[in-house]
């Protein structure tokens, strides 16, 4: 249903209601060069990253993977080790939710996503691009939710193990609700449609309106306020500037 060459779909986007402010026939929300769009389910970032650590060995051994420089630098050394929440904290950095790589297990990241200013939370709706995690007992887990199935199967990439590295996983949902110290699956709130993290939306606030005109009255010693319309007819010079607004309008 894609046309590469003209960068459009014959047929309407299945999953236009998740970018409602983009066209229904359009890829990579409109910037190709950006975005891919994963498995048709939208552009991300985050996926792409992740994808990019697939086939990288796992450890948690001190010496291999333990400490700042290996645990957030991009030296060879670095780079040639991981574990879940390295996998993680170096999506999140890459895609703008963080400035730098930061240094965070999952105890750490059961704190820093559970801030419910910067994230949504959702226990049992994952969307691809989400970050889910399980913590409990002083062990835990994360990784990133590649893409869900129609039939609920989740597919994710994980940093999980020795034998196993960074790779492909396919999960039901209720391997991760029924799984003790499951904490959700965890989306930026100022996320735009196209899968970036939007800093000036951080800054938003909805501004209290502003109260009417008040004009105080004076009623002997007792000085009270209240709202008065400026468009309220008082007097003669009310009427006249209200009549003539009225017929400037009208003729």
């Amino acid at each position: 249903m894609y046309d590469n060459q003209v960068g459009r779909f014959f047929n309407i986007d299945p999953a236009i209601e998740n970018y409602k402010s983009f066209s229904g026939y359009m890829y990579g929300a409109n910037n190709p060069l950006r975005f891919i769009d994963i498995y048709g389910l939208g552009p991300g970032d985050r996926i792409k990253k992740a994808e990019s650590f697939i086939r990288t060995k796992y450890s948690q051994k001190e010496g291999l993977n333990t400490g700042k420089e290996l645990r957030t630098g991009n030296s060879q050394a670095a780079l040639e080790y991981i574990d879940c929440s390295e996998l993680v904290c170096r999506t999140m950095a890459a895609d703008g939710i963080t400035a730098d790589i930061r240094q965070m297990n999952t105890e750490d990241l059961v704190k820093f996503l559970s801030d419910d200013d910067k994230f949504i939370t959702s226990k049992d709706e994952p969307k691809a691009g989400d970050i889910f995690l399980w913590r409990s007992g002083g062990k835990g887990h994360t990784g990133i939710v590649e893409k869900v199935d129609k039939d609920g199967t989740i597919h994710t990439i994980e940093a999980y193990g020795t034998n196993e590295g960074t790779d492909r996983f396919e999960r039901k949902l209720t391997q991760f609700t029924n799984h003790k110290g499951w904490k959700g699956f965890f989306r930026p709130v100022v996320e735009t449609p196209d899968g970036k993290v939007n800093e000036n939306k951080k800054v938003e606030k909805k501004e209290k309106k502003s109260d009417p005109l008040k004009v105080t009255i004076e009623t002997g010693t007792i000085t009270k306020k209240t709202n008065i319309d400026p468009n309220e007819i008082h007097s003669w010079a009310d009427f006249k500037r209200e009549l003539y607004r009225w017929l400037n309008w009208h003729y």
